[in-house]
C-alpha cells in the first residue's frame, strides 16, 4: 500500500504538470483548502479538535487492533508497533487527502470517495492505476476479514459457548450479511467515511472508558462498566436525532465524556453502597 501511494503521487504529480504546478493550481482555484476551517468552512475549532481526540480513542477500540495487543511476541515489539502506526497511518492518509485537493483544479466531476482512483486513472498510466486498485483492496480486504475473525471470536468466547469453532463461523457470515445491508441501506448522499466518522468510531470510542478501567484499574465494578457503556451508545442516539446538542464537536467525543463520567460516578456510587453495607 505504501508504494502504491508513492506511485499514484509521483505519477498524478507528473500528469498534472509538477508536483510545485499541482499544488499552486489547488491553491489559486481553492485557497480555502490550504487554510483552516477549510472548504465550506467544516473544520472549525471543534471539529479539528474532535477529530485529534477521536483517533487517540478509538483506534485501539478497532476489534482487530485491540486483539493483536495480546498476540505481540514481547513488549518491545508492541511498543514499536505502537510507535510506528501513528506515522504510517500519517503517510497514508496524507497521500489520498493531497490528491484530492489537487482535484480541485481539475473538471473531474465524481464522488468524494471516488476522487483517488479518478485522479490516477486519468493522470497516471495504466499499470500505476491497477497497482493503486490492487492495493486499496487488498487493504480493505485485510481490515474486513480481520474484523470478521476478530469479532466472531470475541462473541464466542463472552457468550461462552462450547462449540466455538462452528459458532464463531456463524457469528462470521451473520457479521458480513448484516455490512452488506449496511452497505445497500446507508445514506448514499454522505461519503461512506462520513458514514464511519457517524457510526462506527462514534460507537466504539465508547468502549475506551470500560477498556481502560479493566486493564488499568482494580475492582472496577462490572456493572459500572455495563452502565456507562449503555449510557455512552444511548447519547450517541440522542445526538443523531438532536435531542441532545452537541455544541459544534463530533458526538463521539461528548459521548467519550458521558461515558467516563458515568463510569467514574458508577463506580463511586458502588464503593460507597458496599464500604457502608
Amino acid at each position: 500500500m505504501i508504494t502504491a501511494m508513492l506511485l499514484a503521487a509521483i505519477y498524478v504529480s507528473q500528469g498534472l504538470g509538477g508536483f510545485e504546478t499541482a499544488n499552486l493550481n489547488a491553491l489559486h482555484h481553492s485557497p480555502q483548502l490550504f487554510t483552516r476551517p477549510g472548504g465550506e468552512n467544516y473544520f472549525t475549532f471543534e471539529i479539528w479538535t474532535s477529530f485529534m481526540f477521536l483517533w487517540i480513542f478509538v483506534d485501539p477500540m478497532f476489534p482487530q487492533l485491540f486483539s493483536r495487543f495480546y498476540t505481540a511476541k514481547n513488549e518491545k515489539s508492541l511498543k514499536y508497533a505502537m510507535a510506528a502506526y501513528p506515522l504510517l497511518v500519517s503517510f497514508l492518509f496524507l497521500i489520498p487527502v493531497l490528491i484530492g485537493v489537487w482535484a480541485t483544479a481539475t473538471d473531474l466531476q465524481v464522488a468524494p470517495d471516488m476522487i483517488l482512483p479518478a485522479m490516477v486513472k486519468t493522470y497516471a498510466p495504466a499499470w500505476v492505476y491497477s497497482t493503486v486498485i490492487i492495493g486499496a483492496i487488498a487493504a480493505l480486504m485485510s481490515t474486513a476479514d480481520s474484523q470478521l475473525l476478530s469479532l466472531s471470536t470475541m462473541l464466542t468466547r463472552d457468550l461462552r459457548i462450547r462449540n466455538q469453532v462452528m459458532w464463531s463461523k456463524i457469528f462470521a457470515a451473520l457479521l458480513g450479511v448484516f455490512a452488506i445491508a449496511f452497505v445497500f441501506l446507508r445514506d448514499t448522499s454522505q461519503g461512506i467515511f462520513t458514514t464511519l466518522v457517524s457510526t462506527t468510531f462514534s460507537g466504539l470510542i465508547v468502549l475506551f472508558p470500560t477498556t481502560f478501567a479493566s486493564l488499568y484499574l482494580k475492582n472496577v465494578n462490572k456493572w459500572a462498566c455495563i452502565f456507562s457503556i449503555i449510557m455512552g451508545e444511548l447519547s450517541i442516539i440522542l445526538f443523531r436525532t438532536n435531542t441532545l446538542p452537541t455544541y459544534g464537536f463530533l458526538d463521539g467525543i461528548l459521548a467519550l465524556l458521558i461515558a467516563t463520567t458515568t463510569l467514574i460516578l458508577a463506580s463511586t456510587l458502588s464503593y460507597i453502597y458496599h464500604t457502608n453495607k
